[in-house]
């Protein structure tokens, strides 16, 4: 098998600093929480030269304090309406629990501010259409947070299916497992961890499903199957397992396995490439700033005025169909969309 290693010409943090070379490309954030996700994220986004950290607020006052001094913030708050109201702040990054994405995406779009929220955008369908018939919601930018899709890996696994490399897509199977069950107490499964599959499975055959039927007996377990016009696919997520995802694409023409579809222990991700009547190729990914890219892609929306790499829309029909999973598993049935 061959080994096809796919290193950017130039690295991706100069490619980042390079697109915002100029000042007013570069946007003043406001960050939403400042649990480990932020951290991870206000690292990447300074490193890079994605944006300029402007402010930050938590509820404890002392906490934002002490996460802008590491990260370097300008400043800090411990009320939202404040951060809102700051003058400076172009766009705000959220990484609260679930449960507050919506709130809080609101409140933002009420005080004119772009938004960068972690997936999922809100917890279910009503939520995010209430964002999108906010009276601001055409006007500013608004973005899902799945990283992923900014990764040259998934870059590359989209141009692969659109032009046609494994012909059809047919069959989409995929599984992520963690050895625990995080230490949140709004964990979800499905928002957590089975919104990747969704998204991916989506992305793969380029279409919405029809219909979905799932199966969890426990909140630890979820399987379902999602139907298109052109094929299915299988998901499988779980907890209290060995740690590990795969995604499994199979077209009329070829297939592409996906050994690190979301984060790689060692930040080299991972495709096998097959197609009828070759040997299979194997194509590698460097590690890449994934987080602060997709601020580069939010900031690119804002000074063209255009939508961002998954806007509103996609996180809309994403809710849909997770809606549909958490109906079917509580009916043991098939449920259409």
């Amino acid at each position: 098998m061959r080994t096809l290693l796919s290193p950017p010409r130039e690295t991706e943090r100069t490619m980042i600093v390079s697109r915002n070379s100029s000042e007013q490309d570069i946007h003043n954030w406001g960050f939403v929480g400042t649990g480990s996700i932020s951290a991870t994220v206000a690292q990447e986004v300074a490193a890079a030269g994605a944006g300029r950290l402007t402010a930050v607020v938590s509820r404890d006052l002392a906490r934002a304090q002490s996460f802008a001094e590491r990260y370097g913030f300008t400043r800090s708050y411990d009320d939202l309406d404040a951060l809102l109201s700051d003058p400076e702040v172009d766009a705000v990054y959220i990484a609260l629990p679930h449960t507050l994405h919506s709130r809080a995406v609101l409140q933002a779009l009420s005080a004119g501010k772009h938004v960068l929220c972690e997936k999922p955008l809100a917890t279910t369908a009503e939520e995010i259409q209430s964002i999108l018939s906010h009276p601001r919601a055409k006007d500013l930018v608004v973005a899902e947070g799945f990283m992923v899709r900014h990764h040259p890996q998934w870059r590359w696994i989209e141009e692969a299916i659109r032009s046609g490399l494994i012909g059809e897509v047919r069959v989409f199977e995929s599984f992520f497992c963690l050895d625990a069950r995080p230490p949140n107490p709004g964990f979800d499964l499905m928002l957590d961890i089975g919104c990747y599959a969704v998204h991916f499975a989506r992305l793969a055959f380029q279409e919405e499903p029809l219909a979905v039927s799932a199966y969890s007996p426990s909140k630890d377990l979820v399987g379902a199957s999602l139907y298109f016009r052109s094929g299915v696919a299988h998901i499988a997520q779980a907890t209290h397992t060995m740690f590990g995802g795969r995604i499994h694409i199979v077209g009329s023409d070829g297939s592409l396995e996906v050994f690190s579809p979301v984060h790689s222990p060692n930040g080299i991700a991972r495709i096998v490439v097959s197609r009828r009547g070759e040997a299979p190729q194997e194509r590698t990914f460097g590690p890449a700033p994934q987080y602060a890219l997709q601020f580069v892609d939010v900031s690119s929306a804002i000074n063209t005025k255009s939508a961002a790499r998954v806007p509103p829309a996609n996180a809309l029909a994403n809710a849909r169909c997770l809606d549909a999973i958490r109906l079917a598993a509580q009916r043991l049935s098939f449920v259409r969309l």
